[in-house]
């Protein structure tokens, strides 16, 4: 049995992980509402700013031994997206508890030495290995942050340590959200100016609507596209699918295999469809004890005579 993977065998993932960053008070934790049944670790207990019509349940955070805790108990499964609002105060209550489970991970002013770094860092990826496993869409809000790349600034989420590289690697999107004039977007596209990510082909750029006329951004743009581009992909699949049939049809009724070969060229180039419908009709050669001479292109049987 083959290792490989085929282009047509790939699962397709219907729920995203996603991270949207951008200044304070900006709209991020009411944009994050909108995603499809959303619950909230509301860390830094912004909550009570939404607007009381678009607010939804969420964990009012004290340590983050209530995160665990909401995280493995049953009152999780009824939703269909963690929101986690923001990444950096959920690491800010991390530290305290890492600190209580052993006083090793705290210098003598009570911050983190050098082995509770490395703890946070574990600790986080508990975390979303714990998140991954509840089969849920995963919403990080962050704050923004100005670093120095080289000669020039760049903005990124505000994430702790090299937690934040760890984290982005395993994200479908990551959205930089800002004011332009009186209009609020969302960039998935990186430039020399912000760091994004865009794994899920969204638009470069979008706008954010206004949400007194509903709150539905996340769920219509970012799923919505998201499930069209799945749909295009199933579509693909058939498609694919479709040639290779047709191709096996055309090669197992060919009385000569010589008069077919323009037909099999002819075929739609899907994927690896060129080297698959090669193999079968390289494999039908064999049956009828033929091989393809390159020089004239054309089956000739083993022992040089022309079919």
């Amino acid at each position: 049995m083959s290792l490989l993977t085929n282009p047509e065998q790939l699962k397709q993932n219907v729920k995203f992980k996603g991270l949207i960053y951008g200044q304070p008070g900006i709209g991020k934790s009411t944009l994050a509402l909108s995603a499809p049944n959303p619950v909230i670790i509301d860390a830094d207990r912004g909550m009570s700013r939404v607007a009381p019509h678009l607010r939804v349940p969420s964990l009012q955070v004290d340590n983050y031994e209530q995160i665990l805790e909401f995280l493995n108990s049953n009152e999780a499964e009824p939703f269909d997206t963690v929101v986690f609002d923001t990444i950096g105060f959920v690491f800010e209550r991390m530290e305290p508890y890492l600190i209580r489970q052993n006083p090793k991970n705290a210098k003598s002013n009570g911050t983190l030495s050098l082995q509770g770094y490395g703890e946070r860092k574990r600790c986080f990826a508990a975390l979303s290995a714990l998140v991954n496993s509840m089969g849920k869409n995963i919403l990080f809000i962050a704050h923004e942050k100005e670093e120095k790349d080289g000669e020039n600034k760049i903005i990124r989420p505000d994430i702790p340590g090299s937690s934040g590289a760890d984290i982005i690697k395993t994200l479908d999107f990551v959205g930089y959200m800002e004011a332009k004039g009186n209009k609020r977007t969302i960039s998935f596209y990186p430039t020399e100016k912000y760091y994004a990510k865009n794994s899920l082909q969204l638009d470069d750029v979008i706008e954010v609507p206004d949400t007194t006329k509903g709150n539905v951004f996340i769920s219509e743009k970012i799923v919505k596209m998201t499930q069209d581009r799945l749909q295009k992909q199933s579509e693909l699949i058939a498609d694919y699918n479709l040639v290779i049939k047709k191709a096996e049809r055309i090669i197992t009724n060919a009385q000569d295999l010589n008069d077919i070969l323009d037909d099999l060229s002819a075929l739609e180039i899907i994927w690896d469809s060129k080297r698959k419908i090669s193999k079968i009709l390289t494999t039908e050669a064999e049956k009828r004890n033929l091989i393809f001479e390159k020089d004239t292109k054309v089956f000739v049987t083993k022992e040089g005579v022309s079919e």
